[in-house]
């Protein structure tokens, strides 16, 4: 089993090897942009960067080269507070706020 640290907002295994055995404890992402070339695969995490800005993780592409991606990229991303509260459904749909907002612009004529 490999161990690993977290310090000053950084995560990342003390062994690094691209053939860890099924055993280990290492925590793994998915890619969720649909997009992005290894979109749906799942990675081994060799290392989390928060940032101020965005947070980045760090791991061994397929091609066996260190890579990066945005953590919104993946399935580590929080959950959107929009989409939790609303629970992926809109009471109004689209058309009907067009007919609304054109009544609208017609009243206040």
């Amino acid at each position: 089993m490999s161990s690993s640290w977290r310090c000053a907002g950084i995560y990342a295994k003390s062994r690094f090897s691209i053939a860890d055995d099924a055993r280990d404890d290492t925590p793994s992402f998915r890619i969720t942009h649909p997009f992005h070339p290894f979109s749906g695969q799942q990675f081994a995490l060799l290392a989390l960067r928060e940032g101020q800005r965005e947070d980045w993780l760090y791991f061994v592409d397929p091609q066996g080269r260190a890579a990066s991606i945005p953590r919104r990229f993946t399935d580590w991303q929080p959950a959107d507070p929009v989409q939790v509260l609303g629970q992926g459904c809109c009471p109004f749909r689209v058309a009907d706020l067009l007919v609304l907002a054109k009544l609208l612009e017609d009243w206040r004529v």
